[in-house]
C-alpha cells in the first residue's frame, strides 16, 4: 500500500473513532501536525486538505484532532490585490472560524473525501 492510502485509511479509521489519533502515525507533509488559534482558543490538529477547499469564495482546511473530532478551519487569504491562487503564503496558525463537522460525515462521504487528498 503506497503512503497516500496509508494515509487516508488511517485518517479514516481516527474519524470513524476506530483508531486513536495519538496513536496514527499521520506525521506526514500530507497530514501535519500544528496548532491553529481560533478566538483565543488553540487548537492541536492533524491539519488535511488541499487547495481546492472553498466554500464559496471561503478558504478551509480540516483538523483532526486528538479526541478524533474532524473540525473545518476557515483561514484567510492574503490581501494581495495581485493574488494569483498561491496559498503558501495563508497564515495556518491563525483560522477566523471554526466548525465541528464531525457528525456531518458518513462513510461514504469520508471515502470520497480521503480519496480526494491522492
Amino acid at each position: 500500500m503506497d503512503k497516500n492510502n496509508e494515509l487516508r485509511k488511517a485518517a479514516l479509521e481516527i474519524i470513524e473513532g476506530r483508531r486513536n489519533v495519538t496513536e496514527a502515525e499521520l506525521l506526514d507533509s500530507d497530514c501535519r501536525y500544528t496548532t491553529v488559534l481560533v478566538d483565543g482558543v488553540s487548537y492541536k490538529i492533524y491539519m488535511v486538505g488541499t487547495d481546492e477547499c472553498f466554500d464559496m469564495d471561503e478558504f478551509y482546511q480540516y483538523g483532526i484532532t486528538d479526541n478524533n473530532r474532524l473540525l473545518k478551519f476557515y483561514f484567510d487569504l492574503p490581501d494581495d490585490d495581485d493574488f494569483d491562487g498561491d496559498l503558501s503564503n495563508v497564515d495556518y496558525s491563525q483560522a477566523y472560524r471554526v466548525v465541528d463537522v464531525t457528525g456531518e460525515w458518513d462513510y461514504t462521504d469520508l471515502g470520497v473525501f480521503l480519496d480526494a487528498l491522492k
